[in-house]
């Protein structure tokens, strides 16, 4: 067997594993002021499933985002966002899209929630619970 064949031989044993639709994507880039409903449903797909949510829900939640463009998307108060996506995705998008538009702008983002006697502050420069600043 010549060298020439052993290459072919092994090239055809070395493949790169295919891409999949369940096997994770990287996340896109938050969406620009300008960018349309459907590079935001993309986006939110991809972050919800970013944050565990079944690929599934991911979709089909990401399908009530029907006409807002990105500057919507970010500049939406948290009532829209329990409002368009329930209560539960709705706040995990309402945080992260925050948080990345903050990070995006080099600009510190703190938020409180909780109850007054017990609040928790989250920072969006390492993303952790309890951290004031």
């Amino acid at each position: 067997m010549t060298s020439e064949n052993r290459n072919k031989d092994l090239s055809k044993e070395i493949k790169a594993p295919e891409r999949s639709a369940s096997m994770p994507q990287p996340p896109p880039a938050l969406p620009n002021a300008t960018a349309s409903p459907q590079e935001v449903r993309l986006f939110i797909t991809h972050l919800l499933q970013e944050q565990g949510a079944p690929p599934n829900d991911a979709r089909d939640t990401a399908a009530r985002w029907k006409i807002g463009r990105g500057r919507e998307m970010r500049t939406y108060d948290p009532s829209i966002y329990f409002e368009v996506f329930g209560a539960e995705y709705g706040w995990i998008l309402y945080r992260e899209i925050k948080l990345r538009v903050h990070e995006e702008e080099g600009q510190k983002f703190t938020y409180k929630y909780g109850t007054s006697e017990y609040p928790v502050i989250i920072n969006a420069k390492n993303r952790s619970a309890g951290v004031v600043t």
